[in-house]
């Protein structure tokens, strides 16, 4: 292939320079047109069959597509006349905008009153104001008081009995799963806009599925913008002071843009958006495809200095390919491994990267050749003094590399301190800790917990079978008791159903003369005459929670925002009392986006573990056939093992826990770490091939093998702890656990590895693996 490249040269480079120029087009034009370039909506980290998301779509179709926001006000006296005036212009002005439904605050909420012709009326509760009398008088306002305090529906909802500093506003907004548009960021920045034009608001906090959802668009939009740019001046800084050319930094950078362009590129041309794993790829493709030019171009310049261009890139090539395919073929399967995995944005992370890596490992083969011969033809690399320091330093890495070697497998009894916090490792979500405690969707969420509010809705839908409705004599005593019990859970702040509006029209009707028990009680005409009476009041907050036909009925539990974890434990607390209170034939589903969000960490669980049943086994067969020895292999499997777990319970330790970012770490980490082993022991084993003792051949691969080995982890490094800007967490602890698991493994190559191997001293054939042998026999058998 190589071969074949260095006759074509023009056509060469006239292929990669169409691919690039392709990709790059087709990334432009999606980004100049009005397809939105990042989607983190619900719809798109499902399978299309998944049975929660099927069942949160019928949900969204039976009761309008919408979900609760709640905003926070914050002020003196939610009674001072100035801030209720305010707060009637802010709900009349967020009930225009786009997207939002129905806003409920205590200006206009309503409830039952019996009129003087004995006719009940649903109304607003707040008084009317005048021309003349725009003010609310001292009488109206204890009136107003009086009767939000009447109702317990209010309380804990949209007011608190004992701290009138503080009011909600609940907002029930257009909730399109699969809409990939960004209505959601212009939703929440024309609430904002809105509430910060009101001097009365001393403070505001604005929450919910779909302001967490905006955020983490805007978060991924910032990191697009902060990754690339702090990765390219990294890599073109770096690449400068290291590689001492700007010929070769040009080459590298061809490398490094023929693998992201055509990954992008894919993405942009089947019009897949952005989303909060996907936008790590960029980062991701940049940093690893550094790696293995930047082998070729060193051991191209070790050859160029005794031999000419075109049979120095040949010698390169004859040395590194096997080792270079080698590396090449275990990053793309441990990004392969993530394919597997049912959450869909770390499926195309697998699918894409590994694409992506393919494609670098074939320009690194083909066109950088091509180019270092055209480069580098009739003139030697100069020496540079700038380089002097990592010389000496790789000098310093060798003359140590073979001292002390019992001493230093002393230090694998010390890493394993940090590896038992493996046992402590959980998977967990909680999408208001996926930002910094200074972020504003932070803030907001700990500003509701401490006014005493709920954060988060969960829909309990019940269905009824065949005929049978929510008023029947069968059902209707069961679910008034189911919420009795629903409300005694300590997760419950509040609950909104039709039941409770319905007993709040019986409560009216009857001036409060009938009791809870007497309630429940009542027959299915009974309950249909209330529901009637409703209907006439125009009271269509019944609507909200009851089916017109009154065969699907929805409970709305309010509850502080609750983990993953949390919001498990708390559905099966409601799947126990369904069992103890419900008849067996009503169908109930506990759904909603932050259910759906929790649905997923059995996924993002199982995504962790098959990635790393995957290239784990992978690897341990993979290493001993390349090597073609169990000790070498041991030694292999041995060091790429440990900095993972390493990694892994430190992030065990420090409470960091498993979720959509970093279940990712473990199939990358092993299908990265292991490259620069793969290198080191091919440079060994090369070695000891050709007759050099094993200290001798350690001490060479160190000077030679070393340099690259070194130069790669620190581009890698620095590449990945570029993620640790991110304001969403799950993208900076990738950045910085990756980071970490390279610097263990690279520590590991350059002083544990010749130290193993001078313990253990492998056997080693005279023949090494040698594929085309192989191919030669294959053919002859073949006749």
């Amino acid at each position: 292939m190589t071969r074949f490249c260095l006759t074509h040269k023009k056509l060469t480079l006239l292929f990669w320079s169409l691919a690039i120029g392709y990709f790059l087009t087709v990334i432009g034009l999606r980004l100049l047109s009005d397809q939105p370039a990042i989607d983190n909506s619900v719809g798109i980290w499902f399978l299309s069959d998944d049975q929660a998301l099927k069942e949160y779509q019928q949900y969204n179709r039976d009761f309008g597509e919408k979900e609760w926001t709640l905003l926070l006000l914050k002020t003196a006296s939610i009674y001072e006349p100035e801030f209720l005036d305010d707060l009637a212009a802010i709900t009349q002005r967020l009930e225009t905008l786009k997207h939002v439904v129905k806003v409920t605050s205590i200006v206009n909420v309503r409830d039952n009153e019996i009129d003087r012709d004995d006719s009940l009326n649903y109304k607003k509760i707040f008084p009317q104001t005048s021309k003349n009398h725009p003010t609310l008088s001292a009488d109206q306002l204890d009136q107003f008081k009086q009767k939000l305090l009447a109702n317990p529906l209010f309380e804990h909802n949209i007011f608190q009995r004992n701290d009138p500093r503080y009011t909600v506003l609940l907002l029930q907004n257009d909730n399109q799963i699969f809409n990939a548009t960004p209505y959601r960021i212009e939703l929440v920045d024309a609430i904002t806009s809105i509430v910060e034009q009101y001097p009365s608001v001393e403070n505001y906090a604005l929450a919910g599925t779909t302001v967490v959802n905006a955020e983490l668009n805007r978060a991924a939009k910032r990191d697009v913008v902060v990754f690339y740019s702090l990765i390219t001046l990294f890599l073109m800084l770096f690449g400068w002071l290291t590689l001492n050319s700007f010929k070769d930094l040009l080459i590298m950078l061809m490398v490094v843009c023929c693998s992201m362009s055509t990954a992008m590129g894919l993405l942009a041309l089947l019009g897949i958006p952005y989303n909060m794993v996907t936008v790590m790829m960029p980062t991701i493709l940049i940093s690893l495809s550094v790696s293995g030019v930047i082998h070729i171009i060193n051991e191209f310049h070790q050859w160029h200095n005794t031999h000419p261009a075109p049979e120095a890139i040949r010698k390169t090539v004859d040395t590194l390919w096997k080792p270079h395919f080698s590396t090449a073929l275990t990053t793309i399967i441990g990004f392969a491994s993530l394919s597997l995995s049912t959450v869909i944005p770390i499926f195309q992370l697998g699918i894409f990267a590994g694409i992506g890596i393919a494609v670098g490992w074939l320009a690194s083969l083909t066109m950088a050749p091509v180019l270092l011969v055209l480069f580098w033809q009739g003139t030697n690399k100069p020496c540079n003094a700038r380089l002097s320091w990592l010389d000496r330093f790789v000098d310093k890495l060798t003359t140590a590399a073979c001292n002390k070697p019992r001493s230093k497998t002393l230090l694998l009894l010390v890493a394993l301190i940090p590896v038992s916090g493996l046992w402590l490792l959980e998977t967990d979500t909680n999408y208001t800790k996926f930002f910094r405690d200074t972020a504003t969707l932070s803030k907001a969420y700990d500003s509701l917990s401490e006014a005493g509010y709920a954060q988060n809705p969960v829909s309990i839908v019940l269905r009824f079978p065949g005929h049978d409705t929510w008023s029947n004599d069968d059902y209707f005593k069961h679910i008034v008791d189911f919420e009795q019990a629903l409300e005694k859970l300590p997760e419950v702040i509040k609950l909104m159903s039709s039941t409770k509006l319905v007993e709040q029209i019986d409560h009216a009707f009857n001036a409060g003369h009938t009791s809870k028990s007497i309630f429940r009680q009542y027959n299915q005409n009974q309950i249909n005459q209330l529901l009637l009476l409703g209907e006439l009041s125009n009271n269509d907050d019944i609507d909200d929670f009851l089916l017109r036909n009154k065969r699907q009925a929805q409970i709305v539990v309010l509850t502080p925002y609750l983990s993953s974890r949390q919001l498990d434990t708390f559905k099966q607390k409601i799947y126990r009392l369904q069992q103890r209170y419900l008849p067996d034939n009503v169908q109930l589903t506990v759904t909603g986006t932050t259910v759906l969000w929790a649905n997923m960490d059995t996924q993002v669980s199982r995504t962790q573990l098959v990635s790393l049943l995957g290239i784990g086994s992978f690897l341990v067969i993979f290493l001993m056939l390349l090597f073609r020895s169990f000790k070498l292999g041991l030694i292999g499997i041995l060091v790429n093992a440990l900095p993972l777990a390493i990694t892994l319970g430190t992030m065990g330790w420090l409470g960091i826990k498993i979720n959509m970012a970093t279940a990712i770490i473990g199939g990358i980490s092993l299908g990265i770490v292991v490259d620069d082993t793969i290198h080191f022991l091919s440079g060994v084993r090369s070695r000891l091939n050709q007759g050099t003792a094993l200290e001798t051949a350690i001490q060479q691969t160190m000077k030679t093998v070393g340099r690259s080995i070194l130069m790669t982890s620190i581009i890698l490094i620095g590449g990945f702890s570029c993620m640790a800007t991110s304001e969403f967490l799950p993208s900076a602890h990738f950045g910085i656990f990756i980071s970490l698991s390279i610097a263990l493994a690279l520590i590991l190559d350059v002083m544990i590895v010749p130290a193993l191997l001078l313990l253990l001293k492998p056997s080693v054939a005279r023949y090494a693996m040698n594929w085309s042998v192989y191919a030669r026999k294959w053919r002859s058998f073949l006749g």
